[in-house]
């Protein structure tokens, strides 16, 4: 059986890299990984197959559109 993980890569292909699974996704998985063009840390968030149901889906959906306001690091602390 395919980990979502190893599906999740084979669908970004080499564009970017997963390095870990980050918790705390809520109905979401979220991972780490590098983008490879750019050599940049970037968090991929995927709505997994259980969760796809029309009302999990809109409600991803609304949360993806939420910009980033602002990141930066203090105390040890990063933040996005």
């Amino acid at each position: 059986m395919t980990s979502l993980r190893e599906r999740v890569q084979g669908a970004l292909g080499d564009a970017y890299h997963i390095e870990k699974e980050l918790t705390g996704g809520g109905m979401s998985r979220l991972f780490l990984a590098e983008e490879a063009s750019l050599h940049r840390k970037v968090v991929i968030k995927v709505l997994p197959p259980e969760f796809t149901s029309d009302v999990s889906t809109a409600r991803f959906e609304q949360e993806i559109r939420l910009p980033i306001l602002a990141a930066g690091a203090r105390d040890d602390l990063g933040a996005a």
